[in-house]
């Protein structure tokens, strides 16, 4: 794994933690535990096919400067959104898409 792949694994562990939590009324416990976590890679996976992110963007994050929305539409980046608007149409997509995958595989938001 590389470094990058390590670090957006452990942004999205700490992301996790801050966001809503999981429950399936039908499981408890570390059996719980595991299935939330293959529900929520099999969920995050099909987003990514959905709605991939642009090559060399590791997540949609707040947005960006004006010397950065510049210099963006200046090189024309293949693949990046130069308008944060559009990011954030896509990111509420992205997590829209998630909530729906979790939701139909018996997981609730708490």
């Amino acid at each position: 794994m590389t470094i990058r792949k390590e670090l957006l694994a452990a942004a999205c562990l700490l992301l996790a933690a801050c966001g809503p939590t999981w429950v399936n009324p039908n499981l408890s416990g570390a059996e719980a535990e595991r299935i939330r976590q293959e529900d929520t890679a099999f969920c995050q996976a099909r987003v990514d096919s959905v709605y991939p992110l642009p090559e060399g963007v590791d997540s949609y994050g707040p947005p960006p400067s004006q010397s950065e929305l510049q210099y963006n539409q200046q090189i024309a980046r293949p693949g990046y959104l130069s308008g944060y608007r559009d990011d954030y149409d896509v990111s509420d997509k992205r997590e829209q898409l998630f909530n729906k995958c979790m939701t139909e595989r018996g997981w609730q938001q708490r």
